[in-house]
């Protein structure tokens, strides 16, 4: 147990984001953007959603080519980074 939490403490650290897919989900803070993960899409790596001002749901940005190239900024931003 106490190996897992390490290994999530130091993954949110680095402001990368673990298993999640809110595309298409209504969200409400317009021009945010986020890292998700979802085996189906961008087969399996990291991308990059936002919160769009025009449909008030979570869009897909852009597809990361590499397991850890997503990061998130405290500010709400989120980007792929090349290793």
């Amino acid at each position: 147990m106490k190996f897992t939490s390490f290994i999530v403490s130091v993954a949110v650290m680095a402001g990368v984001a673990l298993a999640t897919n809110p595309i298409g989900e209504s969200c409400d803070t317009p021009n945010v953007f986020a890292c998700g993960q979802d085996a189906s899409l961008n087969n399996g790596n990291p991308f990059v959603y936002e919160c769009s001002p025009v449909t008030d749901e979570y869009v897909y940005v852009v597809g990361c080519l590499c397991p850890t190239c997503c990061i998130t900024t405290p500010v709400g931003g989120g980007f792929c980074v090349v290793e």
